[in-house]
């Protein structure tokens, strides 16, 4: 509730300077940067500066009093609640949802084990020593927002025929960690956003058995609306 209120604040601060209800979603679904043009994001807005000035540290004022160490088991329910549905936190599924283990012994070419990670559904090779690096991680967001915002600032390759939409980049990305080896796809369909990433040692996994995985998944949950 306080979370609610708060942004509901902002949002009536930043109408209140002359933004418009579209102007103001652009916003946030914008990953901000020192180097963001508001003026092409938004347009010709014409904003006089002090008042913006003005409503950004009324919105501070109001933002800096929510603590989610503070807040009640219900409010912090209600915050991931909200964070799922705008593609922030991946959705709370078991391992056994979204990918069986023997789908991660066979990419991992180990005996695999799977636990939730924040969110993330993350197998770990535990046959042997000289795999501790093997990891095979999928995230499943219930929100195509979560593929713009994860595939808007990277170098990538398109890859036809996954989903609606796909892409791969070089690296280990998931909500739970990111590493420097490996690959990840991400793809949409409908409203739902699928990350697949895996590290198999010093040669990354090929993209089409990331495909393969992604495609699997999205057939094993109910479908997507959108």
């Amino acid at each position: 509730m306080q979370q609610r209120k708060a942004y509901a604040k902002g949002v009536a601060l930043l109408e209140r300077v002359g933004l418009t209800k579209e102007q103001i979603q652009k916003l946030s679904e914008l990953a901000l940067a020192p180097e963001t043009d508001l003026q092409q994001v938004l347009g010709d807005v014409q904003v006089d500066q002090q008042e913006l000035d003005r409503a950004v540290k009324q919105f501070g004022a109001a933002t800096a009093s929510l603590d989610l160490n503070e807040a009640t088991s219900r409010e912090r329910t209600a915050f991931r609640s909200a964070g799922t549905a705008c593609g922030v936190f991946p959705a709370e599924l078991g391992c056994k949802e979204v990918v069986t283990a023997e789908e991660a012994s066979t990419l991992l070419d180990a005996r695999a084990k799977g636990t939730n990670e924040d969110g993330s559904c993350t197998y770990t090779a535990v046959s042997s020593a000289s795999q501790d690096d093997a990891v095979l991680a999928v995230d499943v967001y219930e929100s195509s927002l979560a593929f713009d915002q994860l595939t808007s600032s990277t170098q990538n390759q398109d890859v036809p025929g996954v989903g609606d939409a796909a892409i791969a980049i070089d690296g280990f990305n998931s909500f739970s960690r990111s590493k420097t080896c490996g690959r990840t796809l991400i793809t949409k369909q409908g409203e739902r956003t699928v990350v697949v990433a895996s590290c198999t040692g010093a040669t990354p996994p090929a993209v089409d058995v990331l495909a393969g995985i992604a495609t699997k998944v999205l057939d094993r949950l109910p479908a997507a609306s959108g």
